[in-house]
């Protein structure tokens, strides 16, 4: 997947988000792998989000970090 193609995957997520949807890590790490058609390791998603501007916010959720 393409940094653009994550960046894609992330806005449809916390746009469900905004709509009131709980977004979880687990639940990003499912959706993802069902976009990718394939597993990967949780190392390499929380990778993936901190590529992305994400940081670990409490034990299960996540925020990102506001643009300088």
């Amino acid at each position: 997947m393409t940094v653009e193609e994550e960046q894609a995957f992330l806005s449809e997520q916390l746009t469900s988000a905004v709509n009131g949807e709980f977004v979880t890590v687990e639940s990003l790490y499912r959706a993802y792998q069902d976009k990718i058609g394939r597993t990967t390791t949780k190392d390499g998603f929380y990778q993936l989000l901190k590529r992305h501007g994400w940081v670990k916010e409490s034990k299960d959720s996540l925020r990102r970090e506001p643009l300088r």
